[in-house]
Protein backbone atom coordinates (compact mmCIF):
# COMPACT_ATOMS: atom_id res chain seq x y z
CA UNK A 1 0.00 0.00 0.00
CA UNK A 2 3.15 2.47 1.00
CA UNK A 3 4.71 1.48 -2.05
CA UNK A 4 1.57 2.32 -4.17
CA UNK A 5 0.81 5.37 -2.45
CA UNK A 6 4.09 6.77 -3.36
CA UNK A 7 4.31 5.89 -7.00
CA UNK A 8 1.08 7.94 -7.53
CA UNK A 9 3.18 10.62 -5.13
CA UNK A 10 5.78 10.13 -7.59
CA UNK A 11 4.03 10.33 -10.33
CA UNK A 12 1.74 13.84 -9.50
CA UNK A 13 5.21 15.16 -8.87
CA UNK A 14 6.65 14.46 -12.53
CA UNK A 15 3.05 15.49 -14.11
CA UNK A 16 3.90 19.04 -12.23
CA UNK A 17 7.19 19.57 -13.27
CA UNK A 18 6.24 19.12 -16.73
CA UNK A 19 3.30 21.32 -16.64
CA UNK A 20 4.65 24.27 -14.93
CA UNK A 21 7.11 24.60 -17.11
CA UNK A 22 4.89 24.30 -20.37
CA UNK A 23 2.74 27.00 -18.72
CA UNK A 24 5.67 29.18 -17.98
CA UNK A 25 7.86 28.50 -21.12
CA UNK A 26 5.11 26.56 -23.61
CA UNK A 27 2.55 29.21 -23.88
CA UNK A 28 4.27 32.37 -26.03
CA UNK A 29 2.68 35.58 -27.44
CA UNK A 30 4.43 37.28 -30.63
CA UNK A 31 4.93 40.38 -31.47
CA UNK A 32 6.93 42.83 -33.55
CA UNK A 33 9.00 46.11 -33.56
CA UNK A 34 10.93 48.37 -35.15
CA UNK A 35 14.25 49.90 -32.98
CA UNK A 36 16.28 53.07 -33.15
CA UNK A 37 19.70 52.61 -34.92
CA UNK A 38 22.25 54.89 -35.33
CA UNK A 39 23.33 53.18 -38.53
CA UNK A 40 20.09 54.06 -40.16
CA UNK A 41 20.29 57.59 -39.14
CA UNK A 42 18.56 58.01 -36.45
CA UNK A 43 19.93 59.98 -33.06
CA UNK A 44 17.69 59.37 -30.45
CA UNK A 45 20.05 57.33 -28.00
CA UNK A 46 17.59 54.52 -26.71
CA UNK A 47 18.90 54.56 -23.33
CA UNK A 48 17.34 51.75 -21.22
CA UNK A 49 15.75 51.55 -17.78
CA UNK A 50 18.30 48.55 -17.08
CA UNK A 51 21.55 50.43 -18.02
CA UNK A 52 20.74 54.30 -17.22
CA UNK A 53 20.90 54.03 -13.70
CA UNK A 54 24.35 52.36 -12.85
CA UNK A 55 27.21 51.44 -15.03
CA UNK A 56 26.51 47.42 -14.45
CA UNK A 57 24.65 45.40 -17.03
CA UNK A 58 22.66 43.11 -15.40
CA UNK A 59 21.48 41.44 -19.28
CA UNK A 60 25.58 41.70 -20.30
CA UNK A 61 25.55 37.99 -21.17
CA UNK A 62 21.84 38.18 -23.00
CA UNK A 63 23.35 40.80 -25.04
CA UNK A 64 26.77 39.16 -26.16
CA UNK A 65 24.82 35.81 -26.58
CA UNK A 66 21.88 38.11 -29.09
CA UNK A 67 25.68 39.48 -30.46
CA UNK A 68 27.20 36.70 -31.48
CA UNK A 69 24.14 35.11 -33.15
CA UNK A 70 23.20 37.98 -35.14
CA UNK A 71 26.78 38.09 -36.09
CA UNK A 72 26.61 34.22 -37.11
CA UNK A 73 23.28 35.35 -39.58
CA UNK A 74 20.91 33.36 -37.14
CA UNK A 75 17.39 33.79 -38.58
CA UNK A 76 15.72 32.46 -34.82
CA UNK A 77 17.83 33.61 -31.55
CA UNK A 78 16.34 31.52 -28.61
CA UNK A 79 17.00 33.97 -26.21
CA UNK A 80 14.22 31.98 -23.57
CA UNK A 81 16.52 28.72 -23.70
CA UNK A 82 19.58 30.48 -21.68
CA UNK A 83 18.64 33.86 -19.97
CA UNK A 84 15.54 35.71 -18.44
CA UNK A 85 14.87 38.79 -20.33
CA UNK A 86 11.42 40.88 -19.38
CA UNK A 87 9.95 41.35 -22.73
CA UNK A 88 8.96 45.20 -21.90
CA UNK A 89 12.84 45.86 -22.41
CA UNK A 90 13.04 43.70 -25.84
CA UNK A 91 13.11 47.22 -27.93
CA UNK A 92 15.83 48.47 -25.95
CA UNK A 93 17.51 45.46 -25.40
CA UNK A 94 17.50 44.55 -29.08
CA UNK A 95 18.66 48.36 -29.64
CA UNK A 96 21.17 48.86 -27.31
CA UNK A 97 23.22 45.08 -28.97
CA UNK A 98 23.01 46.38 -32.69
CA UNK A 99 24.02 49.95 -31.30
CA UNK A 100 27.00 48.99 -29.20
CA UNK A 101 28.41 46.42 -32.07
CA UNK A 102 28.70 48.40 -35.36
CA UNK A 103 29.82 45.88 -36.52
CA UNK A 104 26.00 44.56 -37.16
CA UNK A 105 25.71 46.61 -39.61
CA UNK A 106 24.17 43.93 -42.03
CA UNK A 107 21.53 43.97 -39.14
CA UNK A 108 18.26 46.01 -39.75
CA UNK A 109 15.53 47.76 -37.40
CA UNK A 110 12.96 45.67 -37.89
CA UNK A 111 12.16 42.29 -35.90
CA UNK A 112 9.35 39.90 -34.86
CA UNK A 113 9.86 38.43 -31.31
CA UNK A 114 7.71 36.10 -28.91
CA UNK A 115 7.72 35.81 -24.94
CA UNK A 116 6.39 33.03 -22.59
CA UNK A 117 3.32 34.32 -21.61
CA UNK A 118 3.38 33.61 -17.88
CA UNK A 119 7.18 34.33 -17.35
CA UNK A 120 6.75 37.45 -19.19
CA UNK A 121 10.54 36.97 -20.55
CA UNK A 122 11.50 36.73 -23.95
CA UNK A 123 11.81 33.62 -26.05
CA UNK A 124 12.94 34.19 -29.45
CA UNK A 125 14.31 36.95 -31.62
CA UNK A 126 13.45 36.74 -35.01
CA UNK A 127 16.23 39.72 -36.49
CA UNK A 128 16.07 41.07 -39.94
CA UNK A 129 19.07 41.30 -42.08
CA UNK A 130 19.63 43.88 -45.10
CA UNK A 131 22.06 41.51 -46.87
CA UNK A 132 21.37 37.59 -47.34
CA UNK A 133 23.97 35.22 -46.53
CA UNK A 134 26.57 35.15 -49.21
CA UNK A 135 26.00 38.91 -49.33
CA UNK A 136 27.32 39.20 -45.59
CA UNK A 137 30.35 37.11 -46.01
CA UNK A 138 31.37 39.23 -48.55
CA UNK A 139 30.40 42.66 -47.17
CA UNK A 140 32.21 41.78 -43.74
CA UNK A 141 35.66 40.91 -45.26
CA UNK A 142 35.34 44.25 -46.68
CA UNK A 143 34.98 45.68 -43.37
CA UNK A 144 37.43 43.16 -41.62
CA UNK A 145 40.24 44.14 -44.25
CA UNK A 146 39.65 47.96 -43.63
CA UNK A 147 39.22 47.51 -39.87
CA UNK A 148 42.93 45.29 -39.92
CA UNK A 149 44.87 48.25 -41.79
CA UNK A 150 42.91 50.67 -39.54
CA UNK A 151 44.62 48.45 -36.89
CA UNK A 152 47.95 48.12 -37.96
CA UNK A 153 48.32 52.16 -37.54
CA UNK A 154 48.67 51.42 -33.78
CA UNK A 155 51.29 49.33 -31.74
CA UNK A 156 52.79 48.79 -28.23
CA UNK A 157 54.82 51.64 -28.44
CA UNK A 158 51.88 54.19 -28.10
CA UNK A 159 49.78 54.97 -25.00
CA UNK A 160 46.22 55.62 -25.09
CA UNK A 161 46.30 59.39 -25.60
CA UNK A 162 48.41 58.07 -29.10
CA UNK A 163 46.35 55.40 -30.69
CA UNK A 164 42.98 57.28 -30.19
CA UNK A 165 45.22 60.19 -31.85
CA UNK A 166 46.13 57.71 -34.90
CA UNK A 167 43.25 56.37 -35.21
CA UNK A 168 42.06 59.56 -35.37
CA UNK A 169 43.89 61.11 -37.97
CA UNK A 170 43.33 57.84 -40.06
CA UNK A 171 39.39 58.18 -40.05
CA UNK A 172 39.92 61.56 -41.23
CA UNK A 173 42.67 60.82 -44.37
CA UNK A 174 40.49 58.04 -45.75
CA UNK A 175 36.98 59.56 -45.24
CA UNK A 176 34.91 62.13 -46.29
CA UNK A 177 31.45 63.50 -46.16
CA UNK A 178 29.41 62.55 -49.26
CA UNK A 179 27.16 64.91 -50.92
CA UNK A 180 23.91 63.92 -49.62
CA UNK A 181 21.48 65.98 -51.38
CA UNK A 182 18.58 68.78 -50.43
CA UNK A 183 17.10 68.55 -46.97
CA UNK A 184 13.24 67.60 -47.68
CA UNK A 185 11.29 69.06 -43.71
CA UNK A 186 8.63 67.20 -44.17
CA UNK A 187 10.37 63.80 -43.73
CA UNK A 188 13.15 65.11 -42.33
CA UNK A 189 15.41 63.27 -44.80
CA UNK A 190 17.51 64.10 -47.49
CA UNK A 191 17.24 63.56 -51.11
CA UNK A 192 20.61 61.42 -51.82
CA UNK A 193 20.92 60.14 -47.71
CA UNK A 194 21.91 55.98 -47.93
CA UNK A 195 22.01 54.27 -44.88
CA UNK A 196 25.43 52.87 -45.57
CA UNK A 197 26.58 56.56 -45.04
CA UNK A 198 25.69 56.24 -41.48
CA UNK A 199 27.24 52.86 -40.59
CA UNK A 200 30.77 51.81 -39.93
CA UNK A 201 31.06 49.35 -42.98
CA UNK A 202 30.67 52.84 -45.21
CA UNK A 203 34.29 53.68 -43.84
CA UNK A 204 35.73 50.96 -44.71
CA UNK A 205 33.49 50.31 -48.09
CA UNK A 206 34.17 53.53 -50.00
CA UNK A 207 35.09 56.22 -47.01
CA UNK A 208 32.09 58.26 -47.82
CA UNK A 209 29.94 58.33 -44.38
CA UNK A 210 28.16 61.13 -42.39
CA UNK A 211 28.80 62.08 -38.22
CA UNK A 212 27.27 58.61 -37.67
CA UNK A 213 29.46 56.43 -39.82
CA UNK A 214 32.93 58.29 -38.29
CA UNK A 215 31.66 58.08 -35.13
CA UNK A 216 30.39 54.37 -34.88
CA UNK A 217 33.89 53.69 -36.85
CA UNK A 218 35.84 55.13 -34.51
CA UNK A 219 33.95 53.92 -31.07
CA UNK A 220 34.52 50.35 -32.53
CA UNK A 221 38.48 50.66 -33.57
CA UNK A 222 39.13 52.04 -30.43
CA UNK A 223 37.26 49.55 -28.54
CA UNK A 224 39.43 46.83 -30.41
CA UNK A 225 42.33 48.37 -29.11
CA UNK A 226 41.17 48.81 -25.39
CA UNK A 227 41.03 52.27 -25.39
CA UNK A 228 36.91 52.78 -23.92
CA UNK A 229 34.74 54.74 -26.44
CA UNK A 230 31.05 55.74 -26.27
CA UNK A 231 29.13 57.32 -29.36
CA UNK A 232 27.37 60.39 -28.79
CA UNK A 233 24.23 61.36 -30.21
CA UNK A 234 22.37 64.86 -30.11
CA UNK A 235 18.36 64.86 -31.59
CA UNK A 236 19.16 68.83 -31.37
CA UNK A 237 21.82 68.94 -33.53
CA UNK A 238 21.15 66.20 -35.76
CA UNK A 239 24.56 64.93 -35.20
CA UNK A 240 26.86 62.32 -33.48
CA UNK A 241 30.42 62.46 -31.59
CA UNK A 242 32.41 59.94 -29.36
CA UNK A 243 33.59 60.05 -25.66
CA UNK A 244 36.83 58.48 -24.92
CA UNK A 245 38.35 57.11 -21.50
CA UNK A 246 42.08 58.10 -20.83
CA UNK A 247 43.46 57.24 -17.41
CA UNK A 248 40.00 57.17 -15.57
CA UNK A 249 38.86 60.16 -17.70
CA UNK A 250 36.01 61.20 -20.41
CA UNK A 251 36.98 63.03 -23.34
CA UNK A 252 35.06 64.17 -26.34
CA UNK A 253 36.42 63.48 -29.97
CA UNK A 254 34.38 64.85 -32.58
CA UNK A 255 36.34 63.10 -36.15
CA UNK A 256 33.98 64.44 -38.46
CA UNK A 257 34.28 68.23 -37.94
CA UNK A 258 38.09 67.37 -37.76
CA UNK A 259 38.22 66.29 -40.99
CA UNK A 260 38.96 69.16 -42.88
CA UNK A 261 37.52 68.12 -45.84
CA UNK A 262 34.11 67.45 -44.88
CA UNK A 263 32.41 70.17 -45.90
CA UNK A 264 33.74 69.69 -48.99
CA UNK A 265 32.31 66.14 -49.88
CA UNK A 266 36.05 65.29 -51.50
CA UNK A 267 38.28 63.23 -50.26
CA UNK A 268 41.51 64.75 -48.83
CA UNK A 269 44.43 62.74 -47.98
CA UNK A 270 46.45 63.96 -44.48
CA UNK A 271 44.12 66.65 -44.28
CA UNK A 272 43.09 66.39 -40.36
CA UNK A 273 42.81 69.37 -37.83
CA UNK A 274 42.83 68.35 -34.38
CA UNK A 275 40.24 71.20 -32.78
CA UNK A 276 38.06 68.72 -31.53
CA UNK A 277 40.24 66.49 -30.24
CA UNK A 278 40.10 65.12 -26.44
CA UNK A 279 38.44 68.24 -25.13
CA UNK A 280 36.11 69.02 -21.99
CA UNK A 281 32.27 69.33 -21.73
CA UNK A 282 32.82 72.60 -20.98
CA UNK A 283 34.83 73.11 -24.10
CA UNK A 284 32.64 71.83 -26.60
CA UNK A 285 29.39 73.45 -25.49
CA UNK A 286 31.43 76.69 -25.73
CA UNK A 287 31.70 79.21 -29.04
CA UNK A 288 35.57 77.16 -29.45
CA UNK A 289 33.34 73.95 -29.54
CA UNK A 290 30.91 75.09 -31.47
CA UNK A 291 28.24 74.46 -28.78
CA UNK A 292 28.09 70.69 -28.86
CA UNK A 293 24.44 70.94 -27.27
CA UNK A 294 22.18 68.11 -25.57
CA UNK A 295 24.33 65.11 -25.91
CA UNK A 296 23.26 61.78 -25.03
CA UNK A 297 24.89 58.56 -24.29
CA UNK A 298 23.43 55.45 -22.94
CA UNK A 299 25.57 55.61 -20.02
CA UNK A 300 26.02 59.50 -18.99
CA UNK A 301 29.46 60.00 -18.49
CA UNK A 302 30.67 63.67 -18.02
CA UNK A 303 34.09 64.76 -19.39
CA UNK A 304 35.01 67.29 -16.79
CA UNK A 305 39.23 66.71 -17.38
CA UNK A 306 40.61 70.04 -19.20
CA UNK A 307 44.17 68.83 -19.61
CA UNK A 308 43.83 68.84 -23.03
CA UNK A 309 41.63 71.85 -23.89
CA UNK A 310 44.44 73.62 -24.49
CA UNK A 311 47.35 71.22 -26.20
CA UNK A 312 50.47 71.41 -28.81
CA UNK A 313 47.87 69.91 -31.71
CA UNK A 314 45.56 72.76 -31.15
CA UNK A 315 46.54 74.37 -34.29
CA UNK A 316 48.35 71.33 -35.85
CA UNK A 317 46.48 71.04 -39.37
CA UNK A 318 48.72 67.89 -40.63
CA UNK A 319 48.95 64.67 -39.99
CA UNK A 320 50.40 63.57 -36.80
CA UNK A 321 52.90 60.48 -37.15
CA UNK A 322 53.26 59.16 -33.94
CA UNK A 323 56.81 56.73 -34.16
CA UNK A 324 58.31 55.02 -31.27
CA UNK A 325 56.29 56.69 -28.88
CA UNK A 326 57.29 60.60 -29.90
CA UNK A 327 54.92 62.43 -32.27
CA UNK A 328 55.53 64.33 -35.66
CA UNK A 329 54.36 66.90 -36.88
CA UNK A 330 54.29 70.05 -39.34
CA UNK A 331 54.67 73.25 -36.87
CA UNK A 332 54.26 76.60 -37.68
CA UNK A 333 56.07 79.46 -35.88
CA UNK A 334 56.18 81.58 -38.94
CA UNK A 335 53.72 83.42 -41.15
CA UNK A 336 53.72 80.97 -43.91
CA UNK A 337 57.27 79.05 -42.63
CA UNK A 338 56.86 75.61 -41.21
CA UNK A 339 59.30 72.72 -39.87
CA UNK A 340 59.22 69.09 -38.98
CA UNK A 341 58.81 69.00 -35.32
CA UNK A 342 59.11 65.93 -33.10
CA UNK A 343 57.54 65.72 -29.76
CA UNK A 344 58.26 63.67 -27.02
CA UNK A 345 55.41 62.40 -24.72
CA UNK A 346 56.62 63.91 -21.88
CA UNK A 347 56.72 67.12 -23.40
CA UNK A 348 60.06 68.47 -25.21
CA UNK A 349 60.54 69.42 -28.73
CA UNK A 350 63.17 69.44 -30.85
CA UNK A 351 62.89 70.64 -34.85
CA UNK A 352 64.40 68.09 -37.75
CA UNK A 353 65.82 69.94 -40.86
CA UNK A 354 64.86 73.23 -42.09
CA UNK A 355 61.95 75.48 -42.12
CA UNK A 356 60.16 75.46 -45.16
CA UNK A 357 57.24 77.39 -47.73
CA UNK A 358 53.83 76.62 -45.69
CA UNK A 359 50.88 78.23 -47.40
CA UNK A 360 47.53 77.83 -46.67
CA UNK A 361 43.78 78.77 -48.41
CA UNK A 362 40.76 79.07 -47.26
CA UNK A 363 38.01 77.10 -49.05
CA UNK A 364 34.19 78.12 -48.84
CA UNK A 365 32.29 75.36 -48.71
CA UNK A 366 29.56 74.73 -51.80
CA UNK A 367 26.62 73.61 -50.10
CA UNK A 368 23.78 75.67 -48.19
CA UNK A 369 21.83 73.01 -46.70
CA UNK A 370 21.19 72.19 -42.61
CA UNK A 371 23.83 69.42 -41.87
CA UNK A 372 25.97 70.19 -39.08
CA UNK A 373 24.87 73.26 -38.37
CA UNK A 374 27.19 75.94 -35.98
CA UNK A 375 26.04 76.70 -32.44
CA UNK A 376 27.04 79.74 -30.40
CA UNK A 377 25.94 81.68 -27.94
CA UNK A 378 24.31 85.48 -27.55
CA UNK A 379 26.52 87.18 -25.40
CA UNK A 380 23.88 89.39 -24.11
CA UNK A 381 20.89 86.72 -23.67
CA UNK A 382 23.12 83.66 -23.09
CA UNK A 383 20.59 81.97 -25.65
CA UNK A 384 21.81 79.31 -28.06
CA UNK A 385 21.64 80.10 -31.67
CA UNK A 386 21.68 77.75 -34.45
CA UNK A 387 23.70 79.15 -37.60
CA UNK A 388 23.10 77.49 -41.05
CA UNK A 389 25.14 77.45 -43.74
CA UNK A 390 22.12 79.44 -45.50
CA UNK A 391 22.70 82.43 -43.44
CA UNK A 392 26.61 82.31 -42.59
CA UNK A 393 28.96 80.89 -45.16
CA UNK A 394 31.56 78.53 -43.87
CA UNK A 395 34.81 77.68 -44.91
CA UNK A 396 37.81 75.37 -44.03
CA UNK A 397 41.44 76.02 -44.06
CA UNK A 398 43.58 74.00 -46.19
CA UNK A 399 47.33 73.77 -45.16
CA UNK A 400 49.20 73.29 -48.39
CA UNK A 401 52.06 71.27 -46.74
CA UNK A 402 51.74 67.71 -46.01
CA UNK A 403 52.91 65.34 -44.05
CA UNK A 404 53.28 61.34 -43.82
CA UNK A 405 55.59 58.45 -42.96
CA UNK A 406 56.24 55.74 -44.81
CA UNK A 407 59.32 52.36 -44.82
CA UNK A 408 61.22 54.62 -42.05
CA UNK A 409 61.26 57.91 -43.32
CA UNK A 410 59.05 60.93 -43.72
CA UNK A 411 57.33 62.29 -46.68
CA UNK A 412 57.08 66.27 -47.15
CA UNK A 413 55.02 68.00 -49.66
CA UNK A 414 55.38 71.88 -50.24
CA UNK A 415 56.25 74.34 -52.35
CA UNK A 416 55.13 72.12 -55.50
CA UNK A 417 57.22 69.34 -54.87
CA UNK A 418 57.74 66.17 -53.03
CA UNK A 419 61.05 65.29 -50.50
CA UNK A 420 62.01 62.53 -48.59
CA UNK A 421 63.64 63.31 -44.90
CA UNK A 422 65.19 61.12 -42.32
CA UNK A 423 64.93 61.51 -38.61
CA UNK A 424 68.51 63.06 -38.49
CA UNK A 425 67.07 65.66 -41.31
CA UNK A 426 68.72 65.00 -44.32
CA UNK A 427 66.23 65.99 -46.69
CA UNK A 428 66.34 64.94 -50.42
CA UNK A 429 63.68 65.55 -53.45
CA UNK A 430 61.69 62.93 -55.32
CA UNK A 431 59.85 64.79 -58.06
CA UNK A 432 58.46 67.81 -58.92
CA UNK A 433 53.96 68.01 -59.03
CA UNK A 434 52.68 70.49 -60.84
CA UNK A 435 50.90 72.82 -58.21
CA UNK A 436 50.45 73.25 -54.03
CA UNK A 437 50.25 69.96 -52.30
CA UNK A 438 46.43 69.19 -51.81
CA UNK A 439 46.72 66.08 -50.19
CA UNK A 440 49.43 63.42 -49.35
CA UNK A 441 48.65 59.81 -48.11
CA UNK A 442 49.21 56.21 -48.33
CA UNK A 443 47.44 53.57 -50.48
CA UNK A 444 48.36 50.33 -50.13
CA UNK A 445 51.70 50.92 -49.21
CA UNK A 446 51.88 53.01 -52.05
CA UNK A 447 52.49 56.88 -51.77
CA UNK A 448 49.89 59.17 -53.28
CA UNK A 449 49.23 62.86 -53.63
CA UNK A 450 46.61 65.80 -54.85
CA UNK A 451 47.49 69.02 -56.45
CA UNK A 452 45.70 72.09 -56.06
CA UNK A 453 44.80 72.75 -59.62
CA UNK A 454 41.17 72.21 -58.39
CA UNK A 455 40.48 72.17 -55.10
CA UNK A 456 36.82 71.03 -55.61
CA UNK A 457 37.91 68.06 -57.86
CA UNK A 458 40.63 66.42 -56.52
CA UNK A 459 42.44 63.63 -58.41
CA UNK A 460 44.86 61.33 -56.97
CA UNK A 461 48.37 60.56 -58.13
CA UNK A 462 50.03 57.81 -56.92
CA UNK A 463 54.49 58.66 -56.68
CA UNK A 464 55.80 57.01 -59.99
CA UNK A 465 58.54 54.82 -58.09
CA UNK A 466 60.81 54.58 -61.11
CA UNK A 467 60.71 58.52 -61.45
CA UNK A 468 61.96 58.57 -57.63
CA UNK A 469 64.86 56.62 -58.41
CA UNK A 470 65.56 58.34 -61.32
CA UNK A 471 65.44 61.83 -60.03
CA UNK A 472 67.66 60.53 -56.88
CA UNK A 473 70.48 58.91 -59.19
CA UNK A 474 70.94 62.41 -61.03
CA UNK A 475 71.38 64.13 -57.67
CA UNK A 476 75.16 62.28 -57.55
CA UNK A 477 74.52 60.06 -54.70
CA UNK A 478 76.86 57.37 -55.60
CA UNK A 479 75.81 53.99 -53.91
CA UNK A 480 73.63 55.45 -51.02
CA UNK A 481 70.29 53.84 -51.25
CA UNK A 482 69.08 55.04 -48.24
CA UNK A 483 66.59 57.53 -49.62
CA UNK A 484 65.09 54.81 -51.50
CA UNK A 485 61.95 53.12 -50.05
CA UNK A 486 61.98 49.02 -49.28
CA UNK A 487 59.61 48.65 -52.66
CA UNK A 488 60.42 44.62 -52.57
CA UNK A 489 59.62 44.31 -48.94
CA UNK A 490 62.41 42.16 -47.91
CA UNK A 491 63.24 44.63 -44.88
CA UNK A 492 66.49 45.87 -46.73
CA UNK A 493 66.97 49.03 -48.99
CA UNK A 494 69.71 48.58 -51.08
CA UNK A 495 69.91 48.21 -55.47
CA UNK A 496 67.73 45.20 -55.25
CA UNK A 497 64.83 47.64 -54.65
CA UNK A 498 66.03 50.00 -57.42
CA UNK A 499 66.05 46.44 -60.05
CA UNK A 500 62.52 45.64 -58.72
CA UNK A 501 60.85 48.26 -60.07
CA UNK A 502 62.51 48.40 -63.09
CA UNK A 503 61.47 45.15 -63.97
CA UNK A 504 57.92 46.09 -63.23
Amino acid sequence: MRKRVLQILLAVLLLALTVVPFFAYGLTEEESGTVSLYQEGNYDTNEGDYRSATLTDPYAEAENYVYTQLLAGSDDIFVGQYYDVPHEIVSQFYTNVINDHPDLFFVTSSYNSNYYTVKKTIAHIIPTYALTGNEIDVARSVFEAGVSDALSQVDDSMNDVQKALVLHDYLCDISTYPDIGDYIPETDSYTKDRDIYHSAYGVFYDGNVVCAGYSLAYSYLLNQVGVPCRYVSSSTMSHAWNRVMIDGEWYNVDVTWDDIDFQMRKLLHGSSAHQFFMRSDTYFMSDMGHAHVDGVAYQAEEATDTSYDTYFWDDVLSKICVINGDYYYIDMPADKRGILTKRTADGIETTIGNQFYTPSSNVSSPYSDFTNPIYVYDDETGELIRIDYETKKTYMVLLLAKLDYLDGRFYLAYDKKIYSMTFDGVQNKICEIENYPLGLGIIRNNLVYQIYSNPLNPEVYTLDKLEYYNNYLTQSKGSNYNNYPDINNDGVINAKDYLYITRG
